[in-house]
């Protein structure tokens, strides 16, 4: 209720006196279709809450807080370009639960296409090591 109030509140230009109800009826319907429809990919994409508790991998386990460190800690190799774009991938798979396109890198970090396509395929190399037996996605 606090997320659609907030809405309301930024939206309150297009807020129209006769109508409230319908109004803030309308932003709480399309907040709970959009938090539903977000919990149904990230189920999708990253399991059940009950799947994602631990990652069996290479025989240890992890959760997926220590999973994604370990990520963080196996771009050390690369260098500082390639550092910065994986870290961007890191961030932006954290955020939307996907993987990002070249074009979004490149987007969201001003580099060139073809040194984040470079970058990109050295970072989801090194990224398979800890991920390679469990599939884990995106990277399995």
């Amino acid at each position: 209720m606090q997320d659609a109030f907030l809405i309301a509140l930024s939206k309150f230009r297009s807020f129209r006196p006769d109508n409230f109800r319908g109004w803030i009826f309308g932003i709480i319907h399309n907040l709970a279709r959009t938090l539903h429809r977000a919990n149904a990919i990230k189920e999708k994409i990253l399991g059940t809450p009950e799947q994602r508790e631990v990652i069996y991998e290479c025989g240890d386990s992890y959760d997926l807080t220590d999973l994604l460190n370990i990520l963080r800690q196996s771009m050390a190799s690369l260098d500082e370009r390639h550092r910065e774009i994986g870290k961007y991938m890191l961030d932006y798979f954290v955020k939307f639960h996907e993987m990002p396109t070249v074009s979004q890198i490149a987007e969201g970090t001003g580099i060139s296409h073809g040194t984040v396509q470079r970058a990109r395929e050295s970072v989801v190399e090194i990224w398979r090591r800890p991920c390679q037996k469990g599939g884990f996605w995106p990277i399995g």
